[in-house]
């Protein structure tokens, strides 16, 4: 008897001091009504946000240290580093939603691939922001080399061209559509602004400059 009430008193103690864990589900539970188009639609608003995102984070890299250093920051003032820092922790804030925004709403034999289709918006943000900045060093050069009012008006001309197409693929409501519109916007309707500078300072005499 004294040694059944001890074993009794022993496992009462272990209960109490180390009670059971609560069951965690193996596999992350789906949101209701949810059908392959909605997690399809999931998947690439995850992807376009993703990319989009580090499109910006890499395009300020290189901007930062060629344009807003020289023009807006002297010596070794560490405001360039701060706004850095915050850029860092903002885009692993939406990279976080992003991944989970896809996962949850993917079936369970497809999580890890759409998981793997998110993490390609690091790379694509690299390669759009680095063809944006190859883009407007070709404009300036070819600005300085011909003539920059020349410049300015065919990158109007383009501009116009494609301003009909853009609003078209807006209105389709895709996803997909809709990315290449901003694609569009960014590569074709911002080249008039590259020698605007140059052109607007030609314009006027020094003294109203």
């Amino acid at each position: 008897m004294s040694g059944s009430r001890g074993n009794g008193t022993t496992s009462l103690i272990q209960r109490l001091s180390c009670p059971a864990r609560p069951k965690v589900p193996r596999s992350i539970p789906r949101p209701e009504n949810t059908t392959p188009r909605k997690a399809c639609k999931a998947l690439i608003g995850a992807y376009v946000g993703t990319s989009l995102e580090w499109y910006d984070f890499f395009l300020f890299g290189p901007t930062a240290s060629i344009v807003f250093a020289p023009l807006f920051f002297g010596g070794e003032d560490p405001a360039l580093a701060v706004l850095r820092f915050l850029q860092g922790m903002a885009v692993r804030g939406e990279w976080g939603g992003a991944t989970l925004l896809a996962v949850e709403n993917a079936p369970e034999h497809k999580r890890g691939f759409s998981s793997a289709v998110v993490q390609l918006g690091s790379p694509t943000g690299t390669i759009l922001s680095s063809m944006i900045v190859a883009a407007v060093a070709a404009v300036v050069a070819l600005a300085d080399k011909t003539s920059p009012s020349i410049v300015e008006a065919v990158g109007y001309a383009n501009a116009a061209l494609v301003a009909f197409p853009i609003f078209w693929l807006v209105d389709t409501r895709d996803t997909a559509l809709i990315t290449v519109a901003m694609i569009l916007g960014l590569g074709f309707a911002s080249i008039p602004y590259a020698p605007v500078g140059t052109v607007l300072t030609q314009l006027f005499p020094v003294k109203v400059r």
